[in-house]
């Protein structure tokens, strides 16, 4: 190789020159894994651990148990964060103790939960106390033996089994993806602001999202015209509609109730929800629901409205 001593004068030039060649003025360079094309340490994270998990899938061949596992994930019933959050636990994506010493961070990997074992995510998801605390308290049926205290695979076999059985409570069948984001979310809270959740708040959070959930899209479902059968009915031209719904599960665990006031095209106006204790009955759930939600409308000024839940066709308030 020869080496050629220029002129600082020239070496600029022939950059300049170069640049005009590939760049117009409108081009610029931009990060193609976000949206507004600036790089982020969060999407160089995500781009990083995506590359080393297709790495890791290319090289390993499934098991059809697992092939199946990963597809029936895919059509689980929930937002699509949740469905990412799942994919993450599944392939070991997620950021517990135990996975970090993999990566060559120093860190004691006790659980912060309980003190008692490595922070693995079998760990945190289904075994550490304060889990185990949730899952008896969600009326979720329980594998026999209890949940793999090593396989997050045959933990999520068993919660997608139960999503199907048909013998279950609706809401207890769809529930489960909640109920695992509530735990890690509860997990977050002890490592970051040294709070502890209360198992009751962490199971009564997790059925009262998922109910809002469906609730938000049974109303797009209602709101388009094309669908032949809805069970809503739309309020005359100009009015408004209040519809309620309540979740309990037992006189134990906190109720959640919600409501969500749509005009007469079927577009939401305003929703809202709670949650109450020491609620001993489904029927005591509904009353407290309608009563919030009558006291709501007179706070916020809204007459001649149109009420109603799953059972009442409509109620003047």
């Amino acid at each position: 190789m020869s080496v050629f001593l220029l002129p600082k004068d020239l070496c600029a030039m022939l950059t300049s020159a170069i640049a005009e060649f590939w760049w117009s003025k409108e081009d610029s360079y931009c990060w193609g894994f976000t949206n507004h094309g600036s790089y982020s340490t969060q999407s160089g994270y995500r781009l990083t651990e995506a590359i080393l998990t297709m790495n890791n899938s290319a090289n390993q061949s499934l098991p059809p148990v697992e092939k199946k596992l990963w597809g029936d994930l895919w059509k689980v019933k929930a937002p699509p964060k949740l469905k990412h959050f799942l994919w993450r636990a599944l392939s070991g994506a997620l950021a517990v103790k135990e996975r970090l010493r993999t990566r060559g961070i120093a860190v004691d990997i006790t659980c912060q939960g309980c003190g008692q074992a490595s922070e693995t995510i079998c760990h945190v998801l289904f075994c550490c106390d304060k889990a185990r605390r949730v899952w008896d308290l969600a009326n979720i049926p329980l594998p026999p033996a209890g949940f793999s205290r090593s396989s997050v695979l045959l933990n999520l076999v068993h919660l997608l089994s139960v999503s199907k059985n048909r013998g279950v409570d609706v809401s207890i069948q769809r529930v489960f993806p909640w109920m695992l984001w509530q735990i890690w979310k509860a997990r977050n809270s002890v490592i970051f602001n040294k709070l502890h959740a209360d198992p009751h708040h962490t199971v009564s959070h997790a059925y009262e999202e998922a109910e809002l959930w469906y609730q938000a899209q049974t109303g797009l479902i209602e709101a388009e015209p094309h669908h032949v059968k809805t069970s809503w009915h739309k309020p005359p031209e100009g009015s408004i509609k209040c519809n309620i719904s309540s979740s309990w599960i037992n006189a134990s665990q906190p109720c959640g109730v919600s409501w969500i006031l749509r005009d007469s095209r079927g577009s939401t106006i305003l929703h809202s929800r709670r949650a109450y204790s020491y609620i001993h009955s489904k029927e005591e759930a509904d009353l407290y629901a309608l009563l919030w939600a009558v006291e709501s409308m007179s706070n916020l000024h809204k007459h001649d409205i149109i009420g109603g839940d799953k059972r009442t066709h409509a109620v003047s308030t």
